[in-house]
């Protein structure tokens, strides 16, 4: 596994803020410098939550790449078009920064990104959210409500599967 990527299977005993902390201490790659082969070779499941640092450690942005994989959600984050719909971290820095669109592209690919392979079973509008919530991460702007210790928990643990009770039919007997 590439170091820059991590399974959100290998932490789910962590609170959201050792998790941020943990994520905080993990290995980043600048996202200048990766190539697309990089970003598409993610294993396991190429969905997930996504972490931005700034060079001097400060987190940036959280996002999610839960209908795209990380390579296309990355790729579309550094549109050259000021105009494109997904292009979300550029355009918050234009806006935080008051700059020009192509220089706040330029910062954009000074960022270091972390990738959480994230199961589909997990809520993941919800756990971004709630790590926003948590983490503050400078670019994200409009976080949600800060959710309480015990609703965060539940999307940290493995989902719970109920087996089905079988089924007698008394008429049959």
């Amino acid at each position: 596994m590439p170091i820059h990527v991590t399974d959100l299977n290998d932490h789910r005993n962590l609170t959201l803020e050792g998790f941020g902390r943990l994520i905080a201490g993990r290995p980043r790659a600048r996202l200048g410098d990766l190539t697309l082969q990089e970003i598409c070779q993610v294993p396991l499941r190429p969905h997930g939550i996504y972490f931005m640092y700034a060079t001097d450690g400060a987190l940036w942005y959280i996002g999610k790449a839960s209908s795209r994989t990380f390579g296309t959600r990355m790729s579309a984050h550094l549109d050259q078009q000021e105009g494109a719909m997904l292009n979300t971290v550029p355009r918050k820095i234009v806006k935080h920064r008051s700059i020009p669109y192509q220089q706040a592209l330029s910062q954009a690919l000074d960022l270091q990104v972390t990738f959480i392979s994230v199961p589909e079973e997990i809520g993941m509008d919800k756990l971004e959210s709630a790590l926003q919530s948590v983490l503050r991460p400078h670019l994200n702007t409009q976080v949600r409500k800060v959710l309480s210790s015990d609703v965060v928990a539940t999307f940290m643990l493995p989902p719970v599967v109920r087996k089905k009770k079988a089924r007698t039919n008394p008429r049959a007997e």
